[in-house]
């Protein structure tokens, strides 16, 4: 290892970033989506706080090296958090047919979000050695995924928090990813070659695109059924005050 840069694979590896930031950015913002409103800061924090400890692990196994374990604790934390998001985008979609479920989803996705923030840099730092000798262009494949990761996931955020028909769209995208997310894991972690990024970016894509619609839907019928309630309950004050004229 060196600490001389190539500008060729420190552009390759930049561009590698934003492209790996996209699926686990539908993770993550759909891992915030999935909470209530009012706690979309904690899911945030979560998400901040892991992918700062998941930094200092993936820069500490840059400069001192790591006999796997580091690795390890990367894996299982990606393991265990993306099998979180996807328990949370179902209990997301059932608060949305209100079948409740809400509180146990906000546990999960704001868990969720953290544990797969904690394992992304970590897992990327195969990637990035392997594509450079050098530990400045490693270094900085993690800050550009990082920040890749802030932008992506805050605009889509900022979107969600406009449109509330998107927060489903975002849950269920994110669910998805990270079934998707989760199977590569595991398909690398038998020695394949997992699934391609631009697959589960199209896939992510695509159940965002759905579940807007459907969030838009079920948006549109709750808004009714509240107007239909509202309208009940004011008809038996209107009777008395008819009554009461006559």
């Amino acid at each position: 290892m060196s600490f001389d840069v190539n500008p060729t694979e420190l552009v390759a590896v930049a561009l590698a970033c934003v492209l790996i930031a996209v699926p686990t950015s539908l993770v993550l913002v759909g891992a915030v989506a999935a909470t209530p409103r009012p706690s979309w800061n904690r899911a945030g924090l979560a998400v901040g706080l892991g992918l700062l400890l998941g930094v200092i692990l993936a820069l500490t196994s840059v400069f001192i090296g790591s006999d796997g374990t580091i690795a390890t604790i990367g894996q299982i934390a990606m393991i265990l958090g993306l099998l979180c998001v996807i328990a949370a985008g179902v209990f997301a979609v059932l608060t949305a047919l209100d079948r409740g479920g809400e509180q146990l989803g906000m546990i999960l996705a704001i868990t969720g979000g953290g544990l797969v923030a904690l394992g992304e840099p970590v897992q990327n730092i195969p990637l990035f050695l392997a594509m450079s000798s050098s530990v400045l262009v490693a270094i900085a494949g993690v800050i550009i995924d990082l920040v890749a990761i802030a932008a992506i996931v805050g605009a889509l955020a900022g979107i969600a928090s406009r449109v509330p028909a998107v927060r489903l769209g975002l849950s269920l995208a994110g669910a998805i990813t990270a079934l998707f997310l989760l199977i590569s894991v595991l398909i690398l972690l038998g020695g394949g070659s997992g699934i391609g990024v631009s697959t589960m970016i199209v896939i992510g894509l695509v159940a965002l695109a759905i579940g807007s619609i459907a969030g838009g839907v079920l948006e549109t019928l709750r808004v009714r059924r509240n107007r239909q309630g509202a309208d009940h309950t004011a008809d038996p004050a209107t009777s008395a005050g008819r009554d009461g004229r006559s």
